[in-house]
């Protein structure tokens, strides 16, 4: 996510916040109890979206270097054939 995106997203939710807290029909007290239940609530779901965004990319970056890892050692294998005088690159 773009870092002006989650700005832009993270002031919307403190105007929201403040303008709801401006109105609400209920006692500050309650209302904070509810505020922080939500925040709450939202600090977990950014935690298990951001768990498992790293674990996702852990994973594209392991395969990335298996998948070179196997391409080095292809191309090793073709220069030593080479070197060998190997029938893929044989004369004719």
């Amino acid at each position: 996510m773009d870092r002006n995106v989650f700005g832009c997203f993270l002031l919307g939710v403190g105007v929201g916040v403040g303008i709801g807290m401006l109105i609400a029909p209920e006692p500050g007290e309650q209302l904070y109890g509810r505020v922080k239940a939500r925040t709450d609530d939202g600090m977990d779901f950014f935690k298990q979206r951001f768990s498992a965004l790293k674990a996702s990319a852990e994973h594209l970056v392991g395969k990335g270097k298996h998948t070179l890892r196997e391409r080095r050692l292809d191309e090793e294998a073709l220069d030593r054939m080479d070197g060998e005088g190997g029938p893929l690159l044989s004369t004719v």
